[in-house]
């Protein structure tokens, strides 16, 4: 079999799902002893310590403007040239930029694209993706609603976790709320993506319903922090709404919050989903992107906006029900998301891309 090299081309080594899906995909790698090179197109290094503890290869092109792209294509080329057979996979829009752009002039190679997301907010991106259609191979949904008439030759390839990581007993979240406070967990970057000024209206509605015994611990960062802290303050949230910042520590707050929200306006495929399923943590979200392909009214709480507030006070209200669904939620995840199953799906596409 041709040995091949696996190259993720990203936008930066930020905190998001794409930059977490590339650090698990890099981590089975090492497992299967294919060589793979991570190359953040930005300085951006977020969680440069977790590509770091987990030994995987990874270069900086440092481009952080318009007139340090050509310096920054000239280093993936050197980065490369000792390569034999090394396949692109692009991950977001301007990751594949950079990569057409390294195809047309630099080195002749196999691209593989995941937009990561399904909300293509600019005209001339649709265009883009539309007239280099010819020049990818292969584009990577997460679920058939994921399907765009500017990506080419698409297949599903859904995120996935270890599992073994998140998961919690199941006698471990009680429905025994007596006195203690009801933490609901809001995970992800402080964007309009995100729809973090939601929050305090969100808290304003428990309120009102007489639900007192709350807190919305926020995990993350962003350029939207500043406003959304006086958001809070004003409307007077500031004893229910914290907001933690970016951490390193997922893994507990899921395993100790009793509920997460996701009021996102578009999405991808939220690798934050999985990881709650894992953890047995009962979801409220919006139907955006690839959730409804994922969550049901069955297994989650999947609502329009305007029945977001009403949702959350079910899942207070009534949380043994709430953790029935989390049950048949994480039944679903450990029976579709493997980490182990998603890599080897992506080690064979690259493989016949090489061909």
């Amino acid at each position: 079999m041709k040995e091949i090299t696996i190259v993720h081309l990203i936008t930066g080594l930020g905190g998001g799902g794409a930059e977490q899906m590339v650090l698990k995909l890099g981590v089975e790698a090492k497992k299967h002893n294919a060589k793979t090179l991570v190359i953040p197109i930005s300085d951006i290094n977020t969680i440069e310590s977790k590509f770091k503890d987990a030994k995987l290869e990874y270069h900086f092109l440092s481009i952080s403007s318009f007139s340090k792209i050509r310096k920054g294509l000239i280093r993936l080329k050197d980065i490369l040239k000792e390569e034999k057979n090394p396949v692109l996979h692009c991950h977001m829009f301007h990751a594949l930029v950079i990569g057409i752009l390294f195809k047309l002039f630099f080195r002749s190679v196999p691209i593989v694209f995941t937009l990561h997301n399904t909300n293509v907010n600019h005209a001339y991106r649709a265009y883009i993706l539309g007239v280099s259609k010819g020049l990818r191979k292969a584009d990577i949904l997460f679920s058939k609603s994921g399907t765009q008439w500017f990506l080419k030759n698409s297949i599903i390839i859904p995120n996935g976790l270890d599992i073994s990581n998140f998961e919690v007993a199941a006698n471990v979240r009680s429905a025994d709320l007596t006195n203690k406070p009801f933490h609901f967990l809001f995970l992800g970057s402080l964007t309009e993506q995100k729809n973090p000024f939601i929050l305090p209206k969100l808290a304003n509605f428990l309120r009102s319903k007489g639900l007192e015994n709350f807190k919305i611990d926020v995990l993350g960062d962003g350029p939207m922090r500043e406003q959304l802290q006086e958001k809070i303050k004003t409307e007077g949230q500031s004893d229910k709404i914290i907001l933690h910042g970016f951490s390193n520590k997922v893994v507990e707050y899921l395993k100790s919050s009793h509920c997460l929200i996701m009021p996102s306006h578009w999405e991808g495929m939220p690798v934050v989903i999985l990881e709650a399923g894992a953890a047995r943590l009962p979801i409220v979200c919006t139907p955006v992107g690839s959730i409804p392909d994922i969550v049901s009214e069955e297994n989650g709480y999947v609502v329009e906006m305007e029945q977001f507030p009403e949702a959350m006070a079910s899942v207070m209200e009534d949380y043994v029900h709430a953790l029935e669904k989390s049950d048949a939620f994480y039944e679903h995840v450990v029976g579709n998301y493997s980490i182990q199953e998603v890599f080897n799906r992506h080690l064979e596409l690259y493989r016949s891309v090489s061909k």
